[in-house]
């Protein structure tokens, strides 16, 4: 099941632990929130499963991460459109972390 629903849910990010100068403190298994590759318009939340340097699959084949990206795939992997259909993101396009899930009320306070 997928984490967070297509829509509706509401969530909490934090964006200030991102903002180091030249460093990314963006780590494995993050769910972040960025700007759509594929859209600049939209904006789309995944979560981090690959971190420059890393190997990973791209869906026909492995691919290494380059510097200044991250690998993002969605919790719904056979529905997902993610780094395997658009590739590496750059982190210049990540706008913030995904800390709480606030809605809806039963799921109140998840932690991601």
């Amino acid at each position: 099941m997928p984490t967070l629903a297509p829509s509706g849910d509401v969530v909490l990010v934090e964006k200030l632990s991102l903002l180091s100068p030249g460093k990314s403190n963006i780590k494995r298994n993050d769910v972040i929130v960025c700007t759509s590759p594929q859209d600049p318009q939209k904006v789309i939340c995944k979560r981090v499963v690959g971190l420059p340097g890393d190997l990973v699959w791209g869906g026909v084949m492995a691919e290494r991460v380059p510097v200044g990206h991250v690998w993002l795939e969605g919790d719904n992997k056979p529905r997902s459109n993610d780094s395997r259909t658009f590739g590496a993101v750059p982190t210049g396009l990540v706008r913030g972390r995904v800390i709480v899930k606030g809605w809806p009320l039963r799921e109140f306070g998840t932690i991601l």
